[in-house]
């Protein structure tokens, strides 16, 4: 065995008969059966996972001396690991899961017998005994501890007053345990103010002070396990203790008597009860005016969309029936020229059409404008290579003719064209061709949410 080897180190000069005899007793220990294809690495793991486990049901009490063995085979375990030696890794695991089967019997057997005293360890534990009370925890233990060894050798026999004793201890430590978990602050600042001259500068409030923490203990007394019947008395100990601490620096660093120290305390606990009350009136002032300037911001973005809508039914009614369809798309209006007089295959602007595009500029001069796009379309006569350039010839067209107006003075135009691509009508008729000829004049306005992209 790895510890066997660190003997024989330490032994320098060949082995004594105390190894040998130790080598003896090494090898009676029980090993497990592990699987004939284990992974080393994987057995560790999982012993360590059940010694955690066992740990938590009280194993290392009741059984300690296996448990210590599986503990201390599991690590020579990982040392055999780390120095390649896969072989002797398997019988460390092997030695260490025999002995945590011992453990875990002893857990089942004797869980039951030892009830009351493990419930009473398992609160104490919870109370956080193990970091506040650490050394009466382990005294407690010992004595669990040496039940245990009884139980290894076969010597363990039931004793009420021995158990009820233990499980009293336990619930000492527990309740002890809970106060310095509950109270310890309080009872630090009160320790600390005395210290200072409490009992001599505020005599009558570090009194107060200390009877409150009596009382907050004995109220953790009766319901350990209960915060409710407790926390009332905490509350009042907790704040007495500070209220001692700012009277106490009050008196001495004024010199004057408790009286005036508490009076100036409560004349700078109602100073900050005041500002604490004005600061939250300000947050409810100011979250109100951020709320109103969120409400007027809503209200002048929805007058705003209600403008745009009465506008574009105003154009809606300058435009004739054939000459152009207005729509709102988002936050997008867009102006189908139906009738813009392009020749079939020309890009060239006829002059009864810029009556109609004059109406489109006047609409753009009454909007809160962002962009306007120029898109171009055609019928699907001839190529789509000269359809496209038509288009964009036509898109272009328009585009330029807006540019010079003075309602499109700072206003970003753009142009495109889509030739055949997107009919609004059949092009196996003159009528549906004709439809198809015409330009749309997207106007992207800045009032609201950003609109929704369109395709036309």
């Amino acid at each position: 065995m790895r510890h066997q080897v660190k003997h024989r180190n330490k032994y320098a000069g060949g082995l004594s008969v105390l190894a040998m005899l130790a080598m003896g007793a090494c090898a009676t220990h029980e090993r497990a059966v592990l699987p004939a294809d284990a992974n080393p690495q994987v057995e560790i793991e999982r012993v360590e996972t059940d010694l955690v486990a066992l740990g938590k049901r009280h194993g290392a009490l009741l059984s300690p001396d296996s448990y210590e063995r599986a503990i201390e085979y599991t690590k020579d375990a990982r040392e055999a690991m780390e120095d390649g030696d896969r072989e002797e890794a398997l019988d460390d695991v092997a030695v260490a899961r025999g002995a945590l089967v011992k453990v875990s019997a002893n857990v089942e057997n004797f869980t039951p017998q030892l009830l009351p005293v493990l419930e009473a360890r398992a609160f104490a534990l919870d109370a956080g005994a193990n970091v506040v009370t650490r050394d009466s925890l382990d005294e407690a233990d010992k004595d669990l501890r040496r039940i245990g060894h009884r139980i290894e050798g076969g010597k363990f026999v039931m004793d009420h007053e021995r158990d009820t004793e233990l499980a009293t201890n336990y619930r000492r430590i527990e309740i002890e345990a809970r106060k310095t978990t509950v109270l310890g602050e309080s009872r630090e600042i009160y320790k600390r103010a005395v210290a200072e001259g409490a009992e001599k500068h505020t005599a009558k409030l570090a009194a107060e002070t200390k009877q409150a923490l009596i009382l907050a203990e004995q109220a953790i007394e009766r319901s350990v396990r209960s915060p409710v019947g407790y926390q009332t008395e905490v509350k009042i100990a907790e704040g007495l203790s500070r209220k001692l601490r700012d009277v106490l620096a009050l008196a001495r660093q004024d010199k004057v008597s408790e009286e005036v120290a508490l009076t100036l305390w409560s004349q700078k606990n109602e100073i900050t009860r005041v500002q604490d009350k004005l600061d939250t009136q300000t947050r409810l002032v100011s979250d109100q005016q951020r709320e109103v300037g969120d409400l007027k911001q809503e209200n002048a973005e929805l007058s705003a969309k209600e403008e745009i809508d009465r506008k574009i039914n105003a154009a809606r009614e300058g435009f004739a029936a054939n000459e152009a369809e207005v729509a709102k798309v988002g936050n997008n209006v867009v102006v189908r020229l139906k009738d813009i007089g392009f020749t079939s295959g020309s890009a060239e602007l006829k002059v009864k059409s810029l009556d109609t595009l004059d109406k489109v500029a006047e609409l753009v001069a009454q909007m809160p404008v962002a962009k306007v796009v120029v898109v171009g379309h055609t019928d699907s006569s001839g190529t789509l290579k000269k359809n496209m350039e038509i288009s964009e010839e036509r898109a272009l067209a328009v585009r330029n003719y807006f540019a010079k107006q003075a309602q499109f003075k700072d206003v970003e135009i753009d142009s495109r064209g889509v030739g055949p691509q997107r009919p609004i009508a059949p092009n196996n008729t003159a009528e549906g061709r004709a439809a198809n000829r015409r330009v749309d004049v997207v106007i992207e306005t800045s009032a609201g949410a950003s609109g929704r992209t369109v395709s036309l």
